[in-house]
């Protein structure tokens, strides 16, 4: 999951890459003479659209019916690869008028009776797929077009193995549809436009064998190779937001944001159609996390309170029975390991609730991004209520430290230069620098974790401890185990 968010968030530079292949086949076009030569240019730049733009390869397909005027064989094949475009981005009743009503099949060649008979195999396979979506149309099923191609096609070409791979997932011979499905993967470049299609397949075949490991592997390489290659019309992101639904709905919920925002860039009417679907499904993961992180949250008040209680009470008993101290020592040390990994526990639970609470001010104002209340994404947008929880921690976190260990404060600046030594802001207990080290006393040392509890970056972690450890009157490597014998 982490490799696929790298492609993620390098899309841009994938589409620049895009940009740049559709300039060099515009001006190729440009500087394009004759009719045939010009048809050929103007298909390249509309096959160069075809998994990009709806809108611009519809452009170029009719202009190059423009370009083929008269000659028959030329506008016949524009007219296939236009119904194909229908067909693929769900127009199906445009796609049936050119595919069935207006195709000139006496002016094609056999090779380019293979593609009008693979575009009619697409079209009776697609539409059984998403049938709801349209009226009923009465056409031979995908079975008839894909005899008749193996039976044309050269035996195991590409296109031969495609077939073949789907013949085989119909008549239920998962084993052999996948060793010719892995053979296809194995025969094309690991990132190439092809292997997003070819792992897609065997991420449905997985799927149908309840391979629910190997569905999750292709629909990750076809994704990324949909990513590299800036296809904008896709379904592996979408299917994937599903898979980790349960496990992280934000992920999810960035995922199918990506796949919205690229179908309807795209502008085909079919992909938005099927995305859409699952939105209201994040929305109730959300409901059920915000009601969770709510009874949590009283859990949390509760134990605070009643640990303040405890602690209160143990101050209060330890500053009366000093002169009992050397004998109950021992078991004194025992209770202040106890109460250290109850605040520990509370007080990761606390910082948990910060974060998910942003998290959710972020979350919300994306959903109503898409169409809900402006005043209310006003209302949140202004929101400070993950700051003022933040400061709250921080407070809290503060006052009951330094209950505990009233004098940490100048025991830490004893360990350091004179010029060195750390002043709180006016208002405050302890600044940045002390909490940190505050942690590491309570037996805390892992800077991620330090630096997940606090909200600050690891490098931000990073750097205080080398520059108070830099000040330190003591030896550097003994400055964190000399911080945690503080109080002892």
């Amino acid at each position: 999951m982490e490799e696929l968010d790298g492609y993620l968030e390098h899309r841009d530079t994938y589409d620049a890459v895009k940009q740049e292949r559709i300039g060099t086949a515009r001006r190729l076009l440009e500087q394009s003479r004759g009719t045939e030569a010009r048809f050929n240019a103007c298909i390249n730049v509309a096959d160069e659209f075809f998994p990009y733009s709806f809108d611009s390869t519809l452009f170029y397909l009719r202009k190059a019916l423009d370009i083929a005027g008269d000659n028959r064989t030329l506008a016949a094949v524009a007219g296939v690869r236009l119904g194909y475009l229908y067909v693929k981005s769900g127009h199906y009743m445009e796609g049936y008028e050119r595919l069935y009503l207006m195709a000139d099949t006496l002016s094609l060649s056999p090779a380019q009776m293979a593609g009008y008979y693979f575009a009619l195999f697409e079209f009776s396979r697609d539409i059984s797929g998403n049938s709801g979506m349209v009226e009923t149309l009465s056409i031979p099923d995908r079975k008839v077009y894909r005899d008749r191609l193996l039976r044309m096609l050269p035996q195991d070409s590409e296109l031969w193995r495609r077939l073949k791979m789907d013949e085989l997932v119909v008549e239920g011979r998962y084993h052999e549809a996948d060793s010719v499905g892995r053979l296809l993967l194995a025969m094309v470049a690991p990132r190439a436009r092809e292997a997003a299609i070819y792992a897609y397949d065997l991420s449905d075949l997985a799927w149908r064998e309840g391979r629910s490991d190997d569905q999750f592997r292709y629909l990750v390489m076809s994704a990324e190779a949909d990513i590299v290659n800036a296809v904008k019309d896709y379904a592996s992101l979408t299917i994937l937001s599903q898979a980790v639904m349960d496990d992280d709905v934000d992920r999810a919920f960035h995922y199918l944001m990506i796949a919205q925002e690229d179908a309807l860039f795209y502008n085909a009417k079919l992909r938005p159609w099927q995305i859409s679907q699952f939105f209201m499904l994040i929305e109730q993961r959300y409901d059920q996390r915000r009601d969770t992180i709510a009874r949590r949250s009283v859990y949390a008040s509760i134990l605070f309170g009643t640990l303040a209680l405890m602690l209160g009470f143990a101050v209060y008993f330890s500053l009366r029975q000093t002169r009992r101290l050397r004998r109950a020592q021992q078991g004194l040390h025992e209770a202040n390991e106890l109460k250290e990994a109850y605040i520990t526990k509370f007080l990761k639970d606390l910082s948990a609730n910060v974060a998910q609470v942003r998290s959710e001010d972020n979350r919300t104002r994306k959903l109503l991004k898409q169409g809900r209340s402006d005043e209310l994404l006003h209302a949140l947008s202004v929101s400070t209520r993950a700051d003022e929880s933040l400061e709250n921690f921080y407070r809290i976190f503060d006052e009951t430290f330094l209950g505990l260990y009233p004098d940490f404060v100048q025991q830490m600046n004893s360990l350091l230069r004179e010029d060195a030594r750390l002043k709180p802001k006016k208002g405050e207990l302890m600044n940045t620098e002390l909490r940190i080290f505050a942690l590491i006393r309570l037996g805390i040392t892992d800077s991620r974790e330090i630096a997940s509890l606090l909200h600050y970056s690891l490098s931000t972690i990073y750097n205080y401890k080398v520059s108070v450890k830099n000040s330190a009157l003591v030896p550097r490597d003994d400055f964190e185990q000399i911080v945690r014998n503080i109080g002892k």
